[in-house]
C-alpha cells in the first residue's frame, strides 16, 4: 500500500519547509493550516454581495413560464388556492404573451371546475 507511506509526505514537507513534521506537530501543523483554508474558502462564500443575487424566478428563465409551471403543479396537489394566486398575478402581468394568457386562463378554469 504505496498510497499510505506517509514518509514520502513527511519528506516533501521536510524539503519544502527545512524542518520535519511528524508525530503531534505535523498533525497540529496540518489542522492549522486545514482551518486557515476552511476559513478563507467559507469567507470567499459570504462575500457575495446581495445586490448580486437573482430572483428564485428568474434563475429558472421566464418568470411568467416558472409561475405558471408552478401552478400547474400546485392544481396536480390539490392546492388551488396556491395555484390560483400565480395564476392571477400572471394575468396581471401588462407584457404577457397570447400563449401564456391563454394557458393561465384554461388553468384558472380548470381550478373552477375541480372544486365544484
Amino acid at each position: 500500500m504505496e498510497f499510505l507511506n506517509l514518509s514520502l509526505l513527511e519528506n516533501a514537507f521536510l524539503e519544502l519547509l527545512g524542518f520535519n513534521l511528524s508525530g503531534p506537530v505535523g498533525l497540529f501543523f496540518g489542522l492549522v493550516i486545514f482551518c486557515l483554508l476552511l476559513i478563507f474558502f467559507r469567507y470567499e462564500g459570504l462575500s457575495v454581495s446581495k445586490t448580486e443575487e437573482v430572483s428564485n424566478f428568474e434563475e429558472v428563465g421566464d418568470p411568467t413560464e416558472a409561475k405558471i409551471n408552478l401552478s400547474r403543479s400546485y392544481i396536480e396537489m390539490g392546492k388551488y388556492n396556491e395555484a390560483s394566486i400565480y395564476l392571477k398575478e400572471v394575468l396581471a402581468l401588462k407584457h404577457i404573451k397570447k400563449n401564456q394568457r391563454e394557458v393561465a386562463d384554461l388553468l384558472l378554469a380548470r381550478i373552477d371546475n375541480d372544486q365544484v
